[in-house]
């Protein structure tokens, strides 16, 4: 079943439609939470409350919140339409500017759809009731604009003085009517064939009839719990959509009717549809992803308000095949339970209407008039819990595997990159990998601040068999996914501007090895790998002394690796850096050192203390004669120069024997240790003092 799950999961996120849609959504959710508490303080239950905000200045608090609540939701399809045509656009390109002109093209194509500027236009269009409608048209628009003037480009050609951007918008001109044209034959067809303004009427018409051929109170209130529900689902706000049924069916509280508006708020829709707050509950109990529990932390103040976006596009409910299972039944069993717990008198009728956004348990008290309202609520969230919890564990276990395929394939990028020596550029892919690599950079963040990263350290043995110190590794086990690759933990953090925050922590833990390693061996190295891109960093010496100096440690024992593929960029600054760094007592070793560029534009700082080879030209030492000589002539270099020869990746003593022969004089490798963790590595270094 996980396997099906899986696959569908799979299918839903790398569908470009559906990923546009799910980012337009969370871009708009600081609109809709903005919106929300705005509604919120405007209506909030309390007479005194009511009569300050009404009553004060003239009623300015009032007018503040209601100003804030109609700017948020009374356009907010126009913003649905600009935000999921952009998001579509990104997912293609990260030049907007070859389509800068779709995103208008859709405003204007939904506004022709809403009969914008004629007798029959209705402002509600606009507002949270046109989702449906902004959706569809602004994809709809997205998809045709872009293949128009895809073809466009090869058959419409600009000469004009007016520059690139007005040419492309010239080109448009074309595409953009065609567009337009099809928008308004769309609004005529729907007068024409359905007899109605436009598709929010039909739509409004279509449930009417629906809900007119429903008599039982029971049937009807399931029907359009059901159907709010769903809409959800869609990242569509149901209520919203629906608000014409529950005006001709559900405001007034009736004798003979259970079900109206108030019924559904209370006991079905606690914490928001799909009873949020059950959700919230869950995670909190369940979920062992920081991520998540971060997004329930998040969430918890809104939905005991009854507002639930946060949560329902954040953790995400949204087009997740998963989570659309309780979302669905959690409500079917508090609409089954509430109803049948009324229509028994186990909890009296509803007296009253009360605000969506009353708190639960307050809410069931106020509607209900009786402590019997709050404790149907309090059975109904415990049900929803412990149906909500056995999805939340499938749903991270998924999440889980789908990351771990994704961070793999992120690896295999960068090793690719690597390889041909070209800038892996992550972050600005337009693909499901970018917006990995985006995640697991917040994941990095939030790993260097609870120290989930640690140190492994890798002796480095001199010709006597001595250990003389080692060489620091970062490590990450990431708790969903497992270990990461160390060179992408570095490109992540560069990419993220967190290189700064992750070397402090190394420092610090590099030199609190150096002071304990010292008790062992005197004048211990342990040498940490620095990239080119951090000597350009201002406050990297002061960040290295501020270290050594918090464990008392002489900076002769820290040894500053960079990478040879490093290219060094900004030459004269970085070698001054260079020399400050030798001033301070740190040594400096070129790490995977070749017969490259940079490996000898770094020899002619004339700054550095050694080089360690690159395993290119030590793993098959033994039977690499051309391999011998250039070690050979490196290590008469070194003499030359002064300085010292360290051979990585020694696996075997013969191995060893051979680059001794050739004048290595310091050796790192699985013959003497794999890398090992820092109480380990004490040991190691106490067993091979010499």
């Amino acid at each position: 079943m996980s396997g099906k799950f899986f696959r569908l999961s799979q299918r839903i996120d790398s569908n470009i439609i559906i990923r546009a849609i799910r980012h337009a959504l969370i871009i708009t959710v600081p609109i809709l939470m903005i919106g929300s508490f705005a509604l919120l303080l405007k209506s909030l239950p309390i007479w005194s409350y009511q009569n300050f905000i009404v009553n004060f200045g003239g009623g300015i608090f009032f007018d503040l919140f209601s100003l804030i609540y109609n700017a948020c939701f009374s356009f907010f399809s126009l913003y649905l339409v600009i935000n999921i045509s952009f998001c579509y656009l990104m997912e293609y390109t990260s030049s907007i500017e070859d389509y800068i002109t779709i995103p208008t093209v859709a405003m204007a194509g939904f506004l022709i759809i809403v009969n914008i500027g004629t007798d029959r236009f209705d402002i509600s269009d606009l507002s949270v009731n046109g989702t449906f409608i902004a959706l569809i048209t602004s994809v709809t628009i997205s998809i045709l604009s872009k293949k128009f003037q895809n073809i466009a480009k090869g058959w419409i050609k600009i000469r004009t003085a007016g520059g690139i951007l007005y040419q492309k918008a010239i080109r448009a001109i074309l595409p953009s009517t065609i567009i337009l044209l099809g928008c308004v034959l769309v609004n005529l067809s729907f007068r024409l064939i359905s007899g109605v303004d436009g598709f929010s009427d039909l739509l409004t018409m279509l449930t009417g009839k629906l809900f007119k051929l429903i008599n039982n109170n029971f049937l009807k209130g399931f029907v359009y719990m059901i159907i709010v529900q769903t809409l959800w689902l869609f990242g569509l706000h149901g209520g919203n959509i629906m608000e014409s049924v529950v005006q001709q069916n559900f405001v007034d509280i009736v004798p003979d009717n259970i079900f109206n508006k108030t019924f559904y708020d209370v006991f079905v829709n606690m914490g928001g549809c799909g009873a949020t707050i059950c959700i919230v509950i869950a995670i909190f109990i369940s979920s062992k992803r920081m991520a998540s529990r971060n997004v329930a932390k998040g969430a918890l103040l809104p939905v005991a308000f009854n507002i639930n976006e946060l949560i329902t596009f954040g953790f995400p409910i949204v087009f997740n095949p998963i989570m659309a299972i309780p979302f669905i039944l959690v409500p079917v069993m508090a609409y089954f339970v509430s109803y049948f717990a009324t229509e028994i008198g186990l909890v009296p009728h509803i007296i009253k209407n009360v605000e969506w956004t009353t708190p639960v348990f307050l809410s069931g008290y106020v509607a209900t008039g009786s402590i019997a309202g709050s404790i149907l609520q309090l059975f109904c969230i415990v049900a929803g819990v412990l149906m909500y919890i056995p999805f939340i564990k499938l749903h991270e276990t998924l999440v889980e595997q789908k990351l771990k395929s994704r961070v793999d394939m992120l690896t295999e990028i960068l090793k690719t990159a690597e390889e041909y020596s070209t800038p892996p550029n992550l972050i600005g892919r337009n693909d499901i990998y970018g917006s990995t690599a985006k995640a697991m950079i917040n994941e990095l963040e939030q790993a260097i601040r609870t120290k989930e990263l640690y140190m492994v350290y890798q002796p480095q043995i001199d010709n006597n068999g001595k250990c003389i110190g080692a060489e620091a590794l970062i490590r990450w086990n990431n708790k969903n996914i497992g270990f990461i690759y160390p060179p992408l933990i570095i490109e992540l953090a560069k990419e993220g501007k967190l290189l700064g925050e992750l070397e402090m922590m190394i420092f610090d833990d590099v030199c609190k090895m150096a002071k304990e390693a010292e008790k062992y061996v005197q004048n211990v190295k342990i040498s940490v790998n620095i990239t080119a891109k951090s000597l350009n960093r201002h406050s990297l010496i002061d960040e290295i002394e501020k270290a050594a100096d918090k464990y008392g440690v002489n900076p002769h024992c820290i040894w500053l690796e960079i990478t040879e593929n490093d290219v060094l960029s900004n030459a004269e600054e970085v070698t001054k850096k260079l020399r400050k760094l030798k001033e301070c007592g740190h040594n400096l070793l070129i790490d995977d050192f070749s017969m490259g560029h940079t490996s000898l534009k770094y020899l002619k700082t004339q700054c550095f203390d050694g080089i360690k080879l690159d395993a290119s030209i030590t793993k098959n030492i033994k039977n690499d004669h051309i391999s011998q000589e250039i070690i050979a002539s490196l290590a008469d270099l070194g003499k030359r120069l002064d300085i010292g020869i360290i051979a990585e990746y020694v696996e075997d003593e013969s191995q060893k024997e051979v680059l001794k022969s050739l004048g290595c004089g310091l050796y790192q490798g699985y013959l003497y240790s794999k890398p090992i963790e820092a109480e380990d590595f004490l040991h190691y270094i106490n067993e091979h003092k010499g």
